[in-house]
């Protein structure tokens, strides 16, 4: 007659493998949400970002075009479809509250954007100082 002998098994049981599933699932949970939170933090910081560098990019621009025109346009609106951004350029003179304000022909020139991300609306704005002495006529 066979005899079986239990004592030295190779392998797992089924229900060893079932606690060992149930262990590492309570471990991994935690883990796999603090990765997913930090990976949408990261994923907003880094559309942000991109429409910074898009407005920024946008304001230099601007300003370098303006600068070669006699008459430059103060207000100048921009809708950028990928990433999506609504950016609006205004050029005025330095304030009056401003340290600046007692040096002529400053003025500042200053994008205002803004997006929406995950239902939220957000706005931000980039500004530079512009040195604007009167375009003389060659004539």
């Amino acid at each position: 007659m066979l005899m079986m002998n239990f004592k030295n098994r190779k392998g797992f049981l089924l229900l060893e493998a079932v606690f060992a599933t149930f262990v590492v699932g309570i471990i991994m949970g935690p883990l796999f949400i603090s990765q997913n939170n930090i990976l949408l933090h990261l994923s907003s910081g880094i559309a942000r970002l991109q429409r910074f560098y898009l407005a920024k990019d946008f304001l230099l621009q601007t300003v370098i075009q303006q600068a070669n025109e006699l008459n430059a346009q103060k207000n100048i609106e921009k809708k950028n479809e990928d990433p999506a951004v609504n950016m609006t350029f205004t050029q005025e003179p330095v304030g009056p509250n401003s340290a600046l304000n007692g040096i002529p022909y400053l003025e500042k020139a200053q994008v205002n954007f803004g997006w929406e991300w995950a239902n939220k609306g957000f706005s931000d704005s980039v500004a530079v100082i512009v040195f604007r002495p009167p375009k003389q006529d060659p004539a």
